[in-house]
């Protein structure tokens, strides 16, 4: 009822696509969902009302504010044999409000990648790199609060803390998502199988077949 009363004499909320100012946040809603303003725009409009109403519910008791805003979903392949000569990273973004994809994207990935592993590409690797771009491209998109779901049940284990990453093939990749993962304001993880990790496995084998493409969805 606050968030529709527009009782602020100033105009604090602006849209991003056009830059249009509002009293109120729900009229800033109606603008996005009405307007031909971007996705990323409507994006963070929705998250702004979803956070105002689970504040309001904290407050009776009767949930919590602290659910994810995206699901970042992560894969890796080789080409063949593992170890091998090139591999693939893929990543999908999907945002856990309108289930709606943010982002999707993969990568080509070669030995010359990983000139202190032998110049060889693991499945660990394209893993750890897969999880690495996801993270960026979330990061990117102004994600605060991250869940993560990958089917390589030693890279979720590393990232939540249940196993030390102490191989010197991976460590590397290991470090850079652990900095980076550090700047969400909150982040899980959670293994899951293969079947429910279809699109970032595909795009993963698509990449090692040196078709890689990015796609952004915004």
């Amino acid at each position: 009822q606050h968030l529709n009363s527009g009782v602020h004499e100033d105009k604090r909320y602006h849209c991003e696509g056009c830059s249009r100012e509002f009293t109120s946040l729900s009229g800033l809603q109606q603008h996005n969902n009405k307007s031909s303003c971007s996705a990323f725009a409507r994006r963070l409009v929705t998250v702004a009302v979803a956070d105002a109403r689970d504040q309001m519910l904290m407050l009776t008791n009767q949930g919590s504010s602290s659910r994810p805003e995206a699901t970042l979903r992560f894969d890796g392949s080789t080409d063949g044999s593992n170890p091998s000569q090139s591999g693939g990273a893929g990543w999908v973004l999907e945002c856990c409000y309108s289930g709606e994809k943010i982002e999707e994207g993969n990568e080509h990935l070669s030995g010359d990648d990983f000139s202190w592993a032998k110049y060889q590409v693991t499945s660990n690797q394209a893993e750890y790199m897969g999880l690495f771009r996801g993270l960026t491209a979330a990061k990117n998109h102004g994600i605060r609060r991250l869940k993560v779901e990958g089917d390589s049940e030693l890279v979720i284990r590393h990232m939540k803390g249940q196993y030390q990453c102490r191989k010197s093939s991976i460590k590397p990749l290991y470090d850079r998502c652990v900095r980076l993962a550090h700047k969400f304001q909150d982040i899980t993880y959670e293994h899951i199988y293969r079947d429910k990790n279809k699109r970032a496995d595909y795009l993963a084998r698509q990449a090692a077949r040196q078709t890689a493409t990015y796609n952004h969805d915004y």
